[in-house]
């Protein structure tokens, strides 16, 4: 009797609930009334189906599982909690975009017109895939076949390497970055005539596959195109094994720098931007 009119009489264990989820949305309401005040709609539906995405929801859990653990003092959770929320934090636009620029900063974009033409470009592997048809598509860091194809169109290369061969020896050959490469480029109109493809599991293979051909490169002005985080650690490959090449950057990743309401919000984007980053940095570490 006496534990029932406790609970009746101390309101606080049932208001810890209440206090938790307020808390817990406070700032997904923040951005939720920003996003209602730019009297956008559409900018409005997109704020809100972005924290019902798999980041966002593991914000809102992470911080909902640290009011709680606060108020239970269960450090174990609220450690975790913390971590996890911090990893979140990492995929909202303006901390995205600063780890990012810590690589795609160091090389500018290369501009055709503000530039001396190229007699030869290298196009590192890895911005292709293959459809469940074997019919070769672009993936995620395609930008570089699309700039090198845009590149030799207006002039401003007049050949390309290819490079990158398939992870597991005795693949398919569509398997091949350098196959698939070159099938892209064909279907872009470049000729194959235009095109050398060069082995190559990884960048040091690739760049030590174009230091074992120096016809192709000596005494030419050679550029390298890939990805913008990834081009530090390929040109750094490319000085220790003394081949001058002009930096291309393609596939910029960093998120712009508008403040939004939906820029506020944890993004799956980021995520993987975020791991291009750290692999660069790992590759960086290890010499590869």
């Amino acid at each position: 009797m006496n534990s029932i009119l406790e609970a009746y009489a101390d309101p606080k264990p049932s208001a810890k609930p209440i206090r938790a989820l307020f808390i817990a949305g406070l700032y997904p309401s923040i951005c939720v009334a920003v996003g209602l005040l730019q009297k956008d709609q559409l900018i409005f539906q997109k704020t809100l189906a972005r924290w019902v995405m798999p980041c966002g929801l593991l914000m809102l859990l992470g911080t909902l599982l640290i009011v709680f653990a606060w108020q239970t003092r269960q450090r174990l959770i609220m450690l975790c909690s913390l971590v996890l929320i911090l990893f979140c934090i990492l995929t909202i636009d303006p901390v995205t975009a600063v780890i990012v620029r810590s690589l795609e900063g160091n090389y500018p974009e290369w501009k055709p017109g503000e530039n001396e033409p190229l007699e030869v470009a290298i196009v590192l592997g890895g911005g292709t895939g293959l459809t469940p048809n074997m019919r070769t598509q672009l993936a995620h860091s395609g930008d570089r076949l699309a700039l090198a194809a845009r590149l030799y169109h207006q002039g401003a290369v007049k050949q390309l390497i290819v490079t990158g061969d398939p992870l597991v020896e005795g693949s398919h050959e569509l398997l091949s970055p350098r196959a698939q490469s070159l099938d892209i480029l064909t279907g872009l109109s470049v000729p194959k005539s235009a095109i050398v493809a060069l082995p190559g599991r990884t960048t040091s293979e690739e760049i030590a596959s174009l230091k074992a051909a120096p016809e192709l490169w000596q005494g030419k002005r050679c550029g390298i195109i890939t990805s913008a985080i990834h081009i530090t650690r390929a040109m750094e490959l490319a000085k220790e094994a003394e081949i001058p090449l002009v930096a291309i950057p393609a596939n910029f990743e960093a998120p712009s720098g508008q403040l939004t309401a939906l820029s506020l919000i944890p993004n799956a984007d980021n995520l993987a931007a975020l791991h291009a980053v750290m692999h660069e940095y790992l590759g960086m570490l290890v010499g590869r």
